[in-house]
């Protein structure tokens, strides 16, 4: 009688058994196959933080200058205040002061150019930026300003005149900030409102901005600038890994240790 022996359960479940071979082969097939998916969602999800800040750092345009300030933390600000030139110092159409270039080609077409002025109060120091027809800008007297590149750009525009929302535009970046009345940072003493605009771009650098006015007919006003800051970001120091970027990396790192217990 044949022996039954190769059939007893024993046997079946024994390690060496052709059957517990196979079981045993689809079993750590299955095991890897759920293991490298969960390495592709933490990996995944180490990719996501590790970007997500930089994603997340969208232009911002201020009319506050406050909080304008508060967003330059961290980078290199430079401020160009007019105080390092005399009084009556001109600037030509492409001419530059410090280390920013004045364009207004179709100001200077009417033979006006820029000028440094200490004819009327200044937010700060005794200068503003005006002009040779009077020592003001007056509506429709639009500019470029470009500098090396930068991450922020503001400045005040000063006016005794009645002004409304909208009445200046800064662009720069793809990003623009209008003035906004109820935003006044200040009143000089001969009644001349200060407003701020600004903006900051922390993912992204510019070299180039534009002051505009409203072109309304019939709103006529004069207004000078004072301070116009550029802010970029500091000579680049060793890298240190950010919390999100550690917190993922750990992640991933147990969830591979947990699957080759």
């Amino acid at each position: 009688m044949a022996s039954m022996r190769g059939f007893c359960l024993p046997d079946i479940f024994s390690s060496r058994s052709p059957f517990c071979m196979v079981v045993g082969d689809c079993m750590l097939k299955d095991r890897v196959k759920v293991m490298s998916k969960h390495i592709e969602n933490v990996a995944f999800l180490v990719l996501l933080l590790a970007t997500g800040s930089t994603a997340l750092a969208l232009p911002m345009s201020f009319t506050d200058r406050a909080a304008f300030d508060a967003a330059l933390s961290g980078l290199s600000v430079s401020t160009e205040g007019f105080e390092g030139v005399a009084d009556g110092t001109v600037i030509t159409d492409g001419g530059s002061l410090g280390d920013i270039t004045f364009n207004f080609p179709t100001l200077s077409g009417f033979g006006v150019n820029m000028l440094v002025t200490g004819a009327f109060p200044a937010p700060s120091g005794v200068n503003t930026l005006g002009t040779d027809d009077g020592d003001v800008f007056q509506d429709s007297d639009d500019f470029d300003i470009s500098f090396a590149a930068a991450n922020a750009i503001g400045m005040f525009v000063v006016s005794v005149d009645p002004l409304i929302d909208g009445d200046f535009e800064l662009t720069a970046g793809g990003m623009t900030a209008s003035l906004l009345t109820a935003d006044l940072f200040a009143t000089l003493s001969d009644g001349s409102a200060v407003y701020f605009l600004g903006i900051v771009d922390t993912a992204a650098t510019f070299s180039q901005a534009s002051v505009t006015t409203s072109h309304t007919p019939g709103n006529f006003f004069t207004w000078n600038v004072d301070d116009i800051v550029t802010a970029r970001e500091q000579a680049p120091t060793v890298p240190v890994p950010g919390v999100p970027l550690l917190l993922a990396t750990g992640l991933l790192g147990l969830a591979v240790r947990r699957h080759l217990v």
